[in-house]
């Protein structure tokens, strides 16, 4: 595990960390993006579709299944 702590889903499996190299770690993450100039009104749908999308019992539990660590974010602009 890269992660700083062990996760949930996987309590038996060592970090790294623990494993012998003390402080290290190592976290990705996943992001949907639009193209600039993409309408205002398509990001807030897109960014609304996907919240309900990990919100959902089922599809959490099959992310979480995985070993992904869900935690959506809020809709944020790169771009002013």
């Amino acid at each position: 595990m890269t992660t700083e702590k062990r996760l949930a889903q996987f309590p038996d499996v060592p970090t790294i960390s623990e494993s012998g190299l003390p402080g290290f770690f190592f976290n990705s993450w996943l992001a949907i993006l639009a193209p600039a100039g993409t309408p205002k009104s398509i990001v807030a749908r897109l960014n609304a579709e996907v919240l309900k999308a990990v919100g959902d019992p089922e599809i959490r539990r099959k992310l979480e299944e995985l070993g992904f660590a869900v935690r959506a974010a809020r809709q944020r602009s790169c771009v002013p």
